[in-house]
């Protein structure tokens, strides 16, 4: 009988060269090719996998500067609608105070630094509800004509407000002050203008639909919380809203460069509509036979005009100060 072919008993037992009673325990795990074992011991990814080195610390995961919360999401086109969009610390606050309600996302730069205006403003979005989002710097791009600041806020399309609904709410006592816009077409004009009516108690803006600047984060951020103070209507026929508010009893005083009527002395109305125009062509034909004064303000000599904002904050402030002084 020829022995050499019979297996040997060994430890594992009758018949096997080493190992216990389940299969591969003692096994020295060498490949077919006779290679030396995997690290752990085993083959081909059997078994316990590799833990991590002990001597490398695991990378500590690098979290934003501001916790990201939920919040709806929303277009964030720079051709969002009018009113939908406020750019900047002071903006964003007080779009927050006034349609809060709308609020759709409030967006934060990630390398936006902490302070108490921002801290404020993450107050009142978490008091209402909504949380804010951390963005990478690069999405601020879209507001590059825009001193964003690193904050952004994004709300719902604004109701359209009516000339008769508008004029519903006036106050019945005056003296009151309506600003009419005869096609200006700047943002940045219309959110001066805006701010000036805040600052010296307008009652509101008037602005034809077509041809006009519209509430684009530019206009918001220069009106610096006018905006949101100061109503913004928006009527289809200019010229026909004017004929509307001579017969609610106001008077159309037009602001012309050549006018023969000089605005230092000029004895304003208790309710008057003070008509600018636009920052190319002035007031329209159309809108220049309805006036019922046209008011220059007198510069120095060699200079022919100002700005439709800035010409339009001196109005205001004269229209305040003629009746503050006649209270007096």
């Amino acid at each position: 009988m020829n022995n050499a072919s019979a297996p040997k008993d060994g430890p594992g037992g009758p018949g096997r060269a080493g190992g216990g009673g389940r299969r591969g325990e003692g096994r020295v795990n060498r490949a077919k090719d006779g290679s030396p074992p995997k690290k752990n011991g085993f083959r081909g990814g059997r078994g316990v996998k590799p833990g991590p080195d002990p001597g490398k610390r695991p990378a500590r995961e690098k979290k934003p500067d501001f916790a990201e919360t939920p919040a709806p999401d929303v277009d964030a086109s720079p051709k969002t609608a009018a009113g939908e969009i406020a750019v900047g610390l002071s903006p964003v606050k007080e779009a927050l105070l006034e349609r809060g309600d709308r609020l759709r996302r409030l967006c934060v730069s990630r390398s936006r630094e902490r302070s108490d205006a921002l801290d404020e403003i993450l107050k009142l979005a978490k008091d209402l509800g909504r949380g804010h989002k951390t963005v990478p710097p690069g999405f601020f791009a879209r507001f590059k004509n825009t001193a964003h600041q690193g904050v952004a806020a994004f709300f719902g399309e604004k109701p359209p407000l009516g000339l008769e609904e508008f004029l519903k709410n006036l106050p019945p006592k005056p003296p009151s002050l309506i600003v009419a816009l005869d096609r200006v077409e700047d943002p940045g004009n219309l959110g001066a203008i805006l701010r000036s009516a805040w600052g010296f108690g307008a009652l509101g803006v008037i602005a034809p639909k077509d041809g006009s600047a519209g509430l684009t984060p530019v206009a918001v951020k220069t009106a610096a919380g006018g905006a949101e103070h100061v109503p913004l209507v928006t009527v289809t026929n200019l010229a026909a809203a004017l004929d509307t508010l001579k017969e609610r009893g106001y008077w159309l005083v037009g602001a012309r460069g050549d006018a023969g009527e000089d605005l230092f002395g000029f004895p304003f109305p208790n309710r008057t509509v003070l008509v600018l125009g636009s920052e190319s062509k002035g007031l329209r034909r159309l809108t220049r036979t309805r006036v019922d004064h046209e008011v220059r303000i007198p510069l120095a000599k060699g200079v022919d005009s100002l700005n439709v904002s800035a010409a339009g904050a001196v109005f205001m402030y004269a229209f305040r100060a003629f009746f503050d002084e006649n209270r007096a």
